[in-house]
């Protein structure tokens, strides 16, 4: 599908935009909500539709929503003050109003989205009541919801909608096709079985195109409160789907070459080469976030893991003290102003006040970076050292 406006053109499914022939550089966010406000370009869309459909209803800041309309509005040489291609209207929402050529396909045509992030998508399926007890569905149905609520707060990840995955309850489909239709790199599937007053919730995540299985396991508890059991399960599943989901994409980045790294891979290679924690691994780390940030600025996780590195690296004194003080700083306060609701932001801009020699500042970071991702192990380890 390919829509042309003045000397724009854009290739929904080569995922590129071009101007009078050559490529203009485009984040993913901002190619996905180009391509959403073209396909509803006959109304106004709102806040929240632009943000279920490019962020998939994750909690998004007004400044990150801002600042994706501002750069798609530079790249396409339009401003907040011309609006000739893409208008705000106050309180209400977006329209894209600048005219197609007469060969752009009729805005009846649906515009597929897709998953133009690079960053790791993963479905979420029904899990299925095995029980034999029919009382037990609301059981299973609330496990899935409880867990696509709390897997959107996991930084980098793209959860596909309640609405799209329950389309599967009760379908033999395999994963490799579910996969392909959802556009995903993962999926994770489960089973509840009830036996008296016991339950058995299995679960397995799994890569989309291959079926190969990432990890499984299994949790049995006693059936006494319903939704107590629904949060306990929830939590400890989604505590050990993140390290695995970046493990696998750690392992599938080291297939990339360096040069062909985009700002979530270098996120990646650069979280493990910190979690070495050697002088070498650290440097590495801050060579591929200063790539990463050079390539996407606003990458609110590409600089709170600069200032954490940078601050460890000061800690170690394998950089002039105040120096790398200073340039941690500055790499949390860039983090904080690229989102706000970011946990790997506070977790920047608590270790920063740690090394700084300042408390509170560093409880108050690592505290938010808790309540924004409460399975998220390092933040709530480092919240404990800062109250120490």
């Amino acid at each position: 599908m390919i829509y042309q406006f003045g000397v724009f053109q854009l290739d929904i499914d080569g995922l590129e935009l071009s101007k009078d022939g050559a490529l203009v550089k485009l984040q993913p966010q901002a190619f996905a909500l180009l391509s959403f406000l073209i396909e509803n370009r006959d109304r106004v869309v709102t806040k929240d539709e632009v943000i279920d459909k490019v962020w998939d209803a994750r909690v998004v800041s007004d400044a990150t929503l801002n600042t994706r309309i501002n750069a798609l509005r530079r790249a396409l040489g339009d401003s907040g003050v011309v609006q000739s291609v893409i208008k705000t209207f106050p309180r209400r929402g977006f329209r894209f109003v600048a005219s197609l050529n007469d060969s752009t396909p009729d805005s009846s045509v649906a515009v597929p989205m897709p998953n133009t992030d690079s960053k790791p998508s993963i479905a979420v399926l029904p899990f299925v009541n095995i029980s034999g007890d029919a009382e037990q569905e609301f059981f299973a149905d609330g496990i899935t919801e409880d867990l696509v609520t709390s897997m959107s707060r996991i930084g980098g990840l793209f959860i596909t909608g309640r609405n799209s995955t329950f389309a599967y309850k009760e379908s033999r489909t395999d994963i490799k096709t579910i996969s392909a239709e959802l556009n995903v790199r993962y999926v994770l599937e489960g089973s509840v079985r009830t036996a008296g007053k016991r339950v058995r919730v299995s679960v397995r995540l799994s890569v989309g195109a291959t079926g190969e299985q990432l990890w499984a396991d299994r949790y049995d508890r006693e059936l006494d409160d319903i939704f107590l059991i629904q949060d306990e399960v929830t939590n400890s599943v989604v505590g050990q789907l993140a390290p695995e989901i970046y493990s696998a994409e750690n392992a599938r980045t080291q297939r990339i070459p360096p040069q062909n790294l985009d700002a979530w891979e270098c996120f990646v290679r650069a979280m493990h080469q910190y979690s070495l924690q050697s002088a070498k691994s650290s440097s590495e780390a801050i060579r591929l976030l200063e790539r990463a940030t050079v390539l996407d600025p606003e990458y609110a996780q590409a600089w709170g893991l600069y200032a954490l590195t940078m601050a460890w690296r000061a800690i170690q004194r394998l950089e002039p003290f105040d120096e790398a003080v200073a340039l941690a700083s500055r790499a949390a306060e860039a983090a904080i102003a690229a989102d706000i609701n970011e946990a790997w932001a506070h977790m920047g801009l608590g270790m920063a006040g740690m090394v700084a020699r300042q408390q509170s500042k560093a409880v108050m970071g690592f505290e938010r970076a808790v309540e924004l991702s409460p399975n998220f192990a390092y933040a709530h380890a480092m919240c404990g050292a800062a109250n120490a």
